[in-house]
């Protein structure tokens, strides 16, 4: 009986909540200041959303309390086009719009950097590439239409298996 109440009072001991190292009890209260001001929080809510289908597709979405958000969908194909929004550090919103599939991903938005037009100088170069390759291949599939068949020689190999 005795072992008993020992261990009750070993294991009541370490229960106690145990102070820092260094950390003593003191008899005399701490100083409170008079006006400590309290935080205040505004609970603003946010939303999700999921629904998913038999053949692969889904749609789902957020948006948080800040006002960032995204929204995703998946058609049946695999391919995939949503928008997402977030604040810069400005605390300007960005907007994202997005998709990927047969041309892979192409992302649009306000703050992406937009394409530079190809010079003009650079537009005709190309074009005149592109015309002496198809050129030059009309010119060989003529050659190898009016050339003769060829014939090879091959000689028989034998192999002795033994």
């Amino acid at each position: 009986m005795k072992t008993l109440i020992l261990l009750s009072l070993v294991a009541a001991a370490f229960s106690f909540p145990q102070l820092p190292v260094g950390m003593q009890l003191s008899a005399v209260p701490a100083a409170v200041p008079a006006a400590s001001p309290v935080p205040t929080y505004t609970y603003v809510p946010s939303a999700q959303f999921h629904s998913q289908n038999e053949v692969g597709g889904y749609n789902y979405g957020y948006v948080s309390a800040d006002g960032q958000g995204k929204n995703e969908i998946r058609g049946a194909d695999g391919s995939v086009a949503g928008t997402y929004t977030y604040f810069d550090p400005t605390g300007l919103p960005v907007q994202v719009s997005y998709s990927a599939g047969p041309h892979g991903f192409q992302a649009s938005g306000a703050h992406l950097p937009q394409p530079v037009p190809l010079p003009e100088a650079n537009v005709r170069a190309t074009a005149a590439h592109m015309a002496a390759k198809a050129a030059a291949a009309a010119a060989a599939a003529a050659k190898a239409a009016t050339a003769p068949p060829q014939t090879v020689a091959v000689a028989p190999t034998f192999a002795i298996l033994g």
